[in-house]
């Protein structure tokens, strides 16, 4: 399974799309979680598909800290 991440209302292509095979997100959601708590709080579900997501502040302070 993987992990697909849409911008809703991107502001480039690279907002556009972003995919990663489940052994690589679980990582990636943990260490996001790791140095950037407060940021990814807003975002409850990092290991499902359901929708859940940062907006675009919240995504532009993950990319700054990450």
């Amino acid at each position: 399974m993987g992990m697909a991440v849409c911008g809703n209302n991107p502001s480039s292509k690279t907002g556009e799309y972003f995919e990663a095979a489940g052994l690589l997100w679980l990582p990636l959601a943990q260490i996001s979680q790791h140095f950037a708590p407060e940021v990814c709080a807003a975002c409850k579900y990092w290991d499902s598909n359901d929708g859940d997501g940062l907006d675009a502040d919240g995504a532009r302070r993950l990319a700054v800290a990450l």
